[in-house]
């Protein structure tokens, strides 16, 4: 007798779950995406965002954990959760996972899960350039002065935090890259292609196709 079976039942139910994972956000400059290719940013200004729903579920779930743990844990108090910040200026927005006062200091608290390879080569090399920015972005839009950042290895759930100090030349070259960013969204036209790109970098891009025929009809 069979007990387990897939049929159109659990394909209806598939497809829905599947479509209902499915979102599209307005397109904004992301704190996460600072270190992106500037033509590849605005490119995915003039295209709805989507993103797959599940996968924002699981990062929250990961978020909610660290909230829980940062709480009970001797010395430390959760200030804020899941807070809102954007400057209008530079058209960029995001979520600060947590803010908490440890020490009679505050941080912004950013928090990563990733592989166990990538959780070996930071622990290794330290932590990646893109996230270094991200939490930099989070303490210039929060008005604060440091952060924390929080990797946490997916599969054995090892975990370290490294502690983020305000630079002020980092934040400078992020105001100064978005606000020309907005400057090219306003003219409508498109930045050249960075010098130091590399061809595996552009091929890997959503965009390649489109970006690849702007640069050769020039």
């Amino acid at each position: 007798m069979t007990v387990v079976s897939k049929g159109k039942i659990t394909s209806k139910l598939s497809d829905l779950v599947r479509e209902g994972c499915i979102t599209e956000i307005s397109s904004v400059f992301r704190p996460d995406s600072l270190t992106e290719c500037d033509r590849r940013l605005l490119y995915h200004c003039k295209n709805k965002q989507t993103f797959h729903k599940s996968k924002m579920l699981h990062n929250k779930a990961i978020t909610d954990k660290w909230i829980d743990l940062l709480s009970t844990t001797k010395g430390v108090r959760v200030v804020e959760k899941n807070v809102v910040v954007a400057d209008a200026n530079c058209n960029i927005n995001g979520v600060i996972d947590i803010i908490v006062d440890f020490q009679d200091k505050i941080f912004v608290v950013k928090v990563k899960n990733i592989d166990s390879l990538v959780f070996d080569k930071i622990k290794t090399n330290g932590p990646r350039r893109k996230d270094v920015f991200e939490v930099q972005a989070y303490i210039w839009l929060s008005e604060l002065e440091e952060g924390l950042l929080v990797y946490e290895d997916i599969g054995d759930q090892r975990f370290d935090i490294l502690h983020i100090e305000k630079s002020k030349e980092i934040i400078k070259s992020i105001e100064a890259k978005f606000g020309d960013l907005v400057r090219y969204q306003v003219s409508g036209r498109m930045p050249k292609k960075p010098e130091n790109i590399s061809r595996e970098y552009c091929e890997s891009c959503e965009y390649h196709k489109i970006c690849s025929e702007s640069l050769s009809s020039k």
